[in-house]
């Protein structure tokens, strides 16, 4: 036998040994698992509710995420409004001024300050979620969210800017997050009055938003 004709044969017996091989069995993958989606449903809040409960003032149980709380307050309260926990706070802090390094340390009561604080419970949904802060009755958005979950939180840190107000005035800064399910938020009402560095707030009252969002105070 040639070489050639060795190597077709042996060519051959290779392709027949291949063909005769077992198939390897068919192994069905299982049907991939069907996943139920969860259904959210946001409970509108009820039309007529009552005033929001207003806790001691003191420390709130907020996340251990949240940045300290300021000290040397000169007033505290801790309140719910709607789904949101508040805590709102005027202090005392020689940062500001009205020359400071930071704009948002401007405040025109000098080492006054005002801290405000919220964290969420409740269903997700969609925004926006516009948070809103001013000297009533000129309340403006500052930020806008677009989404909110639960255990979501904010903080706002900043000075007290008092344009053409003088002693004797009394004033209110209204902080509010304004969302699909309502108004929520609270004041700082003061009395302006002077003092050895300029004016001093007086008679200082923190409360929350009425249960119909409106600013509290703006009226007064």
């Amino acid at each position: 036998m040639s070489k050639n004709h060795l190597a077709i044969f042996v060519s051959m017996l290779l392709f027949l040994s291949a063909c005769t091989q077992p198939m390897p069995p068919t192994v069905s993958e299982p049907p991939a698992p069907t996943i139920t989606p969860m259904e959210t449903t946001v409970s509108p809040l009820p039309t007529e509710t009552a005033s929001p409960e207003v806790l001691s003032g003191g420390t709130s149980p907020l996340p251990p995420s949240f940045p300290p709380t300021p000290e040397n307050s000169l007033e505290v309260q801790v309140f719910q409004s709607g789904p949101f926990l508040f805590d709102f706070r005027i202090y005392r802090d020689p940062v500001f001024q009205q020359n400071p390094p930071m704009v948002w340390m401007y405040s025109d009561l000098t080492g006054i300050g005002s801290y405000v604080s919220w964290i969420y419970h409740g269903p997700e949904f969609q925004g926006p979620v516009v948070e809103r802060w001013g000297l009533c009755p000129d309340v403006q958005p500052i930020i806008e969210n677009p989404v909110l979950k639960d255990g979501d939180f904010g903080v706002r840190e900043g000075g007290f800017a008092l344009p053409s107000k003088q002693p004797g005035d009394r004033v209110w800064f209204v902080y509010e997050l304004e969302t699909p399910q309502g108004t929520f938020g609270g004041c700082f009402g003061f009395t302006l009055r002077q003092g050895d560095q300029g004016l001093e707030p007086a008679d200082i009252t923190i409360r929350p938003l009425n249960p119909e969002g409106q600013n509290c105070g703006c009226s007064e």
